[in-house]
């Protein structure tokens, strides 16, 4: 058992060191770490102060897979958004398949959060078992989310409306963005604005 783990990371290993060697360690800080924090521990570690800033599309999009396979959405989508403004909002095949992706891990997450707490309010209210502050907490917490689904509908909306639909060639591209427009629904769904 131990040998084939110890065989499995040897293979592994060259390919991740190479795969990832190629990217800026700015590039990890970034989405992870507050300025602040990725400044101090650069001025700390003497060999992390001479690392490039600027991260290329292929950089981004090697992070947006590498964030895609950790389940990092938020990240996915910040990465995604730097190679829309490096190419003019024009994405290819594979970018347009992780944004979709993101986003609609991104919402999902938001709407089954929003029908939980949504079935439990309802719950609480008819059975009156919970105290009006109880009732009260479990209102905010539903429109909490609201609000949150509603930023990330909003975000994606904005983004088709003034960056992706508007550079898109017409044909499959443009009928892509089209399709997404669905978030409009969720907004209206979902969010009692």
């Amino acid at each position: 058992m131990a040998r084939t783990f110890i065989k499995v990371a040897q293979l592994w290993t060259p390919t991740l060191r190479f795969s990832l060697s190629s990217l800026s360690l700015d590039a990890y800080l970034s989405p992870c770490l507050p300025c602040a924090w990725s400044t101090s521990l650069r001025s700390h570690s003497p060999h992390l102060q001479q690392v490039n800033t600027k991260t290329s599309r292929a950089d981004c999009l090697a992070l947006a897979k590498l964030a895609e396979q950790a389940e990092r959405w938020d990240d996915v989508i910040k990465q995604l958004k730097s190679i829309i403004s490096y190419s003019d909002a024009h994405l290819t095949m594979e970018e347009r398949n992780l944004l979709s992706i993101a986003y609609k891990h991104v919402t999902g997450t938001l709407r089954s959060s929003w029908r939980t707490v949504e079935g439990i309010e309802k719950q609480e209210t008819t059975s009156a078992r919970a105290t009006e502050r109880e009732q009260a907490l479990i209102r905010h917490q539903r429109e909490k989310i609201e609000l949150e689904l509603a930023d990330a509908c909003k975000d994606l909306l904005n983004l088709l409306d003034h960056h992706l639909v508007p550079a898109a060639e017409a044909g499959e591209e443009r009928v892509f963005y089209y399709k997404m427009h669905v978030y409009h629904c969720f907004v209206v769904v979902y969010c009692s604005l």
